[in-house]
């Protein structure tokens, strides 16, 4: 059992455990002093240590004062700080602002403070005082802190500047740039150009989404944006069209960007406005379509104009050969009406062709007096071929004996465009096309109400349809160029553009009336005119006959044979050549053997035109008759001026050649 402890022994403990704890209580004091110590040098900010008095006197500074500022610390101890400030008036308003903050703050703290190094360059500072006290709160001095910002104040400068120059790139870009706030799509900034191309104001657009405003025109657009943003975090080049605040659309260029501003995600996007672009792509390619659309019809042409020459040679021998049995065959004979019939037939046929031939041709004639139901009755025969069974065509052509001056190509022309828009129209539901020709004067009062006519007699021609009709908004602009409702590709646009152009130049005018889902009816007022005599030869009547001594030039050896049998049988001696060569030389051989040369036009070797030249400088005198079915090279006035005496259009027929040729041989 342990003893207790004397007195003596707890008092020698006592003070054994009180120098112990006097040793642990030094060596803290040491060991704080050092940490200190290795702070107070190791900081990169400038420490000055104060005194008490006023003007304070720098006791104690570390290295990095005496880095700072320049100074050794033999230069910078015992002295007081005005040499480290910019000048006296800097230190007076230094103090100024020092002691009434101490006293109200308990520090002193100010930013952006310029001192001065020994070097007297001046250089930012951030300023810390704080007073040094005791532990009873008395105070024996100041401590300083001086901070360096120089490298601060350059890199904010630059950011600045960095920031001065986005905003004005962001504010000068012609192109509309928004800033979207992308938590809840709200957008927080537009540039001037989103104003001027939109109209919209920025109190228009701050705060609200872009589905607030309603800009985007397609919203399958958006959706692709909003994809494009959730999955990538951009999209590039997204060709969209935009709503303007004047409800006007622009096809735009888009692109967007996610990134991060003050630490959330924004969306940055900018629109290229290619409205006038596009407009000029489909400029070029409506170019590009009228330019396909005329080789076409170039080609349709030449094409046409290659079977009409052949056809009309068939037709030839069909009515010439009819006309021929005609002759032989008694009145009272059952076959003539058969045969009748055969001829009536190729009569249609040749004005079949004739009219696919001025069609394709596509070329204006001089205006003329002209039965404007013959023209709507012809183009009605080709439309119908093209109308689909469900729609049908009702017409009312009245006022037969009433003629208009005007170009016959150019009107067929404008019944099938009005006729084809109104196809289009019905192209889906199917519905009535209804044509309708009658007259109507125009008093004063009603001529008011069309400033390019004047009252008098006009000819009205309706074109009705049943289709899905127009607003008043497109009614405005159907006669513009290039304005089309169809689908790209389906149309140019130039179709009533050039419906109006040529009826105002016939002195006429277009008047459209329409209503969403009620149908459209144009009508076409075109001026009366009176009728010309007319000096084309008939096709009925008397065979005039002839005993003179004809020359025939055909390449086609069953026209040839046909002419002959024809010219025979009404008492003509003919030789016929099948070769332009030899005829010729026929002619060069025998020139006064002949009364009259009958050639065709297209032929190989020598075409007419060229036959009938070397004819004519072999003997000036002979008359010459040209046939032909079709020819761009040689027309009517052109065969007059070349001292051609007779122009025959194909199929011949017996009439017309009788007649022709006494017309040639009795009065030149």
């Amino acid at each position: 059992m342990d003893q207790k402890p004397t007195y003596e022994e707890l008092e020698s403990r006592i003070r054994e455990s009180e120098k112990t704890l006097d040793q642990m209580r030094a060596e803290d004091h040491k060991g704080s002093q050092e940490l200190f110590e290795a702070i107070f040098e190791s900081l990169t900010d400038a420490i000055f240590i104060l005194g008490a008095e006023i003007p304070p006197k720098i006791i104690n500074c570390n290295p990095a004062a005496s880095k700072i500022f320049g100074y050794t610390r033999e230069e910078i101890i015992d002295r007081s700080t005005d040499f480290l400030h910019v000048s006296s008036t800097e230190l007076k308003k230094f103090q100024q602002k020092l002691y009434p903050r101490i006293a109200e703050r308990g520090y002193f703290y100010l930013s952006d403070f310029c001192m001065k190094r020994k070097d007297e360059t001046v250089f930012p500072t951030e300023h810390t005082v704080v007073p040094l006290l005791t532990k009873t709160s008395q105070r024996i001095g100041w401590v300083s802190i001086v901070r360096d910002i120089t490298h601060q104040k350059l890199v904010e400068k630059a950011l600045r500047e960095s920031e001065e120059r986005f905003r004005t790139a962001y504010q000068t870009i012609p192109d509309p740039v928004t800033i979207i706030r992308a938590e809840d799509g709200r957008c927080i900034d537009i540039n001037e150009g989103f104003t001027a191309t939109t109209g919209w104001t920025r109190e228009d657009v701050i705060g609200k989404t872009a589905k607030d405003i309603n800009i985007w025109h397609n919203p399958k657009d958006r959706e692709t944006f909003i994809e494009g943003i959730t999955k990538d975090g951009q999209i590039k080049n997204l060709e969209a069209k935009f709503r303007l605040k004047n409800n006007d659309i622009i096809s735009g260029l888009f692109s967007a960007k996610l990134l991060m501003l003050d630490e959330k995600p924004h969306i940055l996007s900018i629109t290229r406005d290619i409205s006038e672009l596009k407009k000029a792509q489909q400029e070029k390619e409506d170019l590009e379509i009228r330019l396909r659309q005329t080789q076409k019809m170039e080609a349709i042409g030449t094409l046409a104009g290659g079977i009409a020459h052949d056809f009309n040679n068939i037709l030839a021998a069909i009515m010439g050969y009819s006309e021929m049995a005609l002759m032989d065959i008694a009145e009272e004979n059952p076959a003539r009406d058969n045969i009748k019939q055969a001829l009536h037939a190729a009569l249609r046929a040749r004005d079949l062709i004739k009219q696919i031939l001025a069609f394709s041709r596509q070329t204006g004639n001089e205006p003329k007096a002209l039965q404007f139901h013959q023209v709507v009755n012809e183009a009605l025969k080709l439309i119908r071929a093209s109308l689909p069974a469900t729609v049908t065509i009702r017409q009312s052509i009245a006022n037969q004996t009433d003629y208009v001056l005007a170009d016959p190509i150019q009107m067929h022309q404008v019944i099938m465009n009005l006729c084809t828009n109104a196809h289009h129209a019905m192209a889906d539901t199917g519905g009535e096309l209804a044509l309708t020709l009658d007259r109507v004067e125009l008093g004063s009062e009603m001529a008011s109400k069309f400033p390019s006519l004047q009252s008098g007699s006009y000819l009205r021609l309706t074109v009705s349809d049943t289709g899905h009709g127009m607003d008043a908004k497109t009614i405005e602009r159907i006669f513009d160029p290039y304005f089309t409702t169809k689908a790209r590709g389906k149309g140019t646009g130039l179709g009533l553009a050039v419906v109006h152009g040529i009826i105002k130049n016939h002195g006429g005018a277009v008047v459209v009336k329409s209503e969403i889902g009620k149908g459209t009816t144009f009508e076409v007022l075109l001026p009366r005119a009176t009728p010309e005599v007319q000096s084309e030869l008939k096709e009925t009547g008397a065979f005039q006959s002839g005993t003179e001594n004809v020359l025939f030039v055909d390449d086609e050896k069953i026209l040839t044979d046909l002419v002959k049998n024809m010219l025979e049988h009404l008492g003509y001696h003919v030789v016929a050549k099948t070769d332009s060569v030899e005829a010729l030389e026929a002619f060069e051989s025998e020139p006064d053997n002949y009364d009259l040369v009958i050639t065709d036009m297209t032929m190989p070797k020598l075409t007419g035109d060229a036959l009938a030249k070397k004819i004519k400088a072999i003997r000036s005198e002979i008359p010459i008759i040209i046939c032909t079915g079709y020819s761009e090279v040689l027309n009517k006035a052109k065969a007059k001026s070349m001292g051609i005496s007779g122009y025959l259009m194909k199929p011949i027929s017996l009439k017309n050649l009788s007649d022709t040729i006494r017309e040639v041989l009795e009065h030149g």
